[in-house]
């Protein structure tokens, strides 16, 4: 008799599942600066730990309110435990990112069973911006967790009647949370999916118990609007003004933030950034909608194309669009692909995937030459990591060929997730890295540092910023910053000013001899690494702090001296 071989439990695979994620989300080893709206997120939260005020959130020493609390006490916490450090800042949204994987795949099994809820997973886990915004530290994974709740637990109460009212006061109190975190929108996303959901069960029969109910409006209530009103009684209406109009109502209709980008914007995104698992969901989309009602498990889905319709559309109607506000649709877009998975395919399904497979496994030939594009060699990781990823791409191709060949639900997942995760772990933990090593942002820092022990009143200026060290400087230096072009101005300035150049505007100051050189660094704009640069070459140009008043230290003469002689050759 053939021996039957032995498989993973259900639970032992959502566990291996869970920690690949966390692996994935360490917050040790990954990109050294800071990205999007972490430093306003962890300066102000450092400060609540220092002043020991945690009632009201300050940057740069003024009251801040461009989000709500929970945010900033998540932060505060890691550093009240960690340290103030940008890796103690990422925990948090760390935890909540494998916290969202876990509700996501309980929203699979839910709704078509534990096979749709380990696929939904698999797609999540390896999304490039789930995973990418479970490493920074802000606001937005702790809402992606509390709106993923929400509709899983609406598709509970459906599903187990019995226990309807517990559910609805967990309901009411992960929606207050998620306004904590975010504000209206982490209740209008999930609420839009819920009207979706109720529309899909209105033939059947749900009594709402008038007590539960009740519970979780207070639930609700307690948690999303408690900080408010504390803020409205210590510093009146001002504030909260400033966050619901011009933070929320602004940038859905105003021309404040973000704006002129098209209403199909965000179909766009998840094209581009949702790959390899976006290229999957057209037809997963035809296929649950051709199922016939009362048929394959896949039924139990027919509600998700339209809750993720109505969730997109406050987001394309809006005047403000970015990239990121796409986060809360991904959970629910997953637990659609799993669930087609999971599914029988027809033969369009087939066709489709075999296609998608044989353009996926292109994609690492192309990632190998993008990578080996003529870049510094001082900004690559060594010849031997280089080689390793070279034949990682190459492997992956392989796989992806053979599930193109024979196609089938397990193989198709496992060889679309295998080239997602290893090429982000590839860049995580060894691309960036290395890239962001050789940055003069540490360096900028720690020479601004330097000059500011001398000069306790100097501040910094700059006209661009193309290594967005202003980042790094935020959280690493209570130095005051000014964005100017006016350069000449600051030149003649009986302000003490540190001013970082180009090289071309060095060269146009250096007449200015009351200038005084502190160093030259090396870089590459810190964007070469973005998708939108994947395919230029770069080459090393130069950035110039300058001075504008004098010094004492010899060392900082000499190299004043070089540089000037430098200069005027140059010239």
């Amino acid at each position: 008799m053939l021996r039957k071989t032995p498989t993973l439990s259900f639970g032992a695979r959502v566990v291996l599942l869970a920690l690949a994620l966390a692996a994935l989300l360490l917050p040790f080893g990954g990109p050294g600066s800071l990205d999007r709206a972490e430093p306003y997120f962890m300066d102000a939260a450092r400060a609540m730990v220092e002043q020991g005020d945690w009632l009201v959130p300050h940057y740069r020493g003024q009251p801040f309110f461009d989000k709500p609390i929970l945010g900033y006490w998540l932060i505060a916490l890691c550093f009240r435990l960690f340290g103030f450090s940008a890796e103690a800042a990422r925990i948090g949204p760390a935890l909540f990112a494998v916290l969202t994987l876990l509700v996501t795949i309980g929203l699979g099994v839910l709704v078509a069973g534990r096979r749709a809820g380990l696929f939904a997973g698999l797609a999540l886990a390896t999304s490039a911006p789930f995973v990418n915004f479970g490493r920074t530290a802000m606001a937005d994974m702790p809402m992606v967790f509390c709106s993923t709740s929400a509709i899983t637990l609406a598709v509970a109460a459906w599903t187990f009647p019995e226990r309807r009212a517990a559910i609805l006061v967990a309901l009411g109190t992960v929606l207050g949370l998620g306004f904590a975190a975010k504000g209206p929108i982490a209740v209008l996303l999930p609420g839009l999916a819920i009207l979706a959901l109720a529309w899909h069960k209105r033939r059947e029969r749900w009594p709402l118990p008038r007590g539960p109910l009740l519970l979780a409006g207070l639930s609700f209530a307690l948690l999303a609007f408690g900080w408010f009103l504390a803020i409205y009684l210590r510093l009146g209406s001002e504030p909260l003004r400033y966050f619901f109009l011009q933070e929320n109502l602004q940038r859905f209709a105003g021309a404040t933030y973000d704006v002129e980008r098209s209403s199909l914007y965000y179909f766009a995104i998840y094209l581009s950034q949702g790959l390899p698992w976006s290229l999957l969901l057209p037809v997963a989309l035809i296929s649950i909608l051709r199922q016939p009602r009362g048929g394959a498990p896949a039924t139990n889905a027919r509600w998700i194309p339209l809750a993720l319709l109505l969730m997109v559309l406050p987001l394309s109607l809006s005047r403000g669009k970015v990239d990121y506000y796409l986060l809360p649709l991904y959970p629910l877009a997953c637990v659609l692909l799993g669930v087609f998975f999971a599914s029988q395919w027809d033969r369009l399904a087939v066709h489709w995937i075999r296609t998608v497979c044989a353009l996926v496994a292109c994609a690492p030939f192309a990632a190998t030459a993008v990578l080996g594009r003529p870049l510094p060699a001082a900004w690559l990781p060594p010849v031997s990591w280089r080689v390793a990823t070279a034949c990682a791409c190459v492997a992956c191709a392989l796989v992806l060929a053979a599930a193109a060949w024979r196609p089938s639900p397990a193989r198709v997942a496992g060889a679309l997730a295998l080239p997602a995760g290893l090429i982000f772990a590839l860049f995580v933990y060894v691309w960036a890295p290395a890239f962001h090593a050789s940055q003069p942002n540490v360096a900028i820092v720690r020479d601004v540092e330097h000059e500011r022990a001398a000069q306790p009143n100097v501040r910094l200026a700059l006209c661009e910023d193309p290594t967005r060290v202003h980042r790094d400087l935020i959280f690493e230096t209570p130095l005051d910053t000014l964005e100017t072009c006016q350069l000449w101005s600051l030149v003649a300035s009986r302000e003490p000013f540190l001013i970082l150049l180009r090289q071309h505007e060095w060269l146009a100051l250096n007449d200015a001899r009351r200038l005084r050189v502190v160093r030259g660094y090396l870089y590459l704009p810190a964007s070469t690494l973005s998708a939108e640069s994947l395919l230029r070459a770069e080459a090393a140009s130069q950035l110039v702090l300058v001075a504008n008043y004098p010094t004492d230290d010899p060392a900082a003469l000499r190299v004043n001296r070089r540089w000037r002689r430098a200069a005027d050759a140059a010239r």
